[in-house]
């Protein structure tokens, strides 16, 4: 994603298995959207907003998040995350299995 920036927090180590963690604090500017969960992939994701907007985009439904605000869900649907407000957005983003996007 050009614009956002990912943070890795923990790494999953190439011997852990399919229930490994990898996690991420995404830092996305004003009007910026990640797109690697566009396509749906295998696993769970966790969300947490630490400051700012967002919209998260799931299949065909849209959810407003803002500060304080968490979602979970199967990774195997399309989902971005819209910074939709007027500052950075930025959250802590857990993966499993890990993706290994960094």
């Amino acid at each position: 994603d050009d614009e956002v920036i990912y943070e890795e927090v923990a790494r999953a180590q190439e011997k852990d298995d399919k229930n490994a963690l990898e996690s991420y604090i995404i830092s996305i500017p004003q009007g910026g959207t990640t797109h690697r969960g566009s396509y749906g992939h295998l696993g769970y994701e966790f969300g947490f907003i630490l400051s700012g907007q967002a919209d998260f985009h799931y299949e065909s439904l849209v959810y407003n998040l803002t500060e304080g605000d968490s979602i979970s869900f199967s990774a195997s649907s399309p989902h971005v995350l819209v910074n939709s407000g007027s500052s950075e957005l930025k959250a802590i983003w857990v993966v499993s299995p890990p993706q290994r996007f960094v």
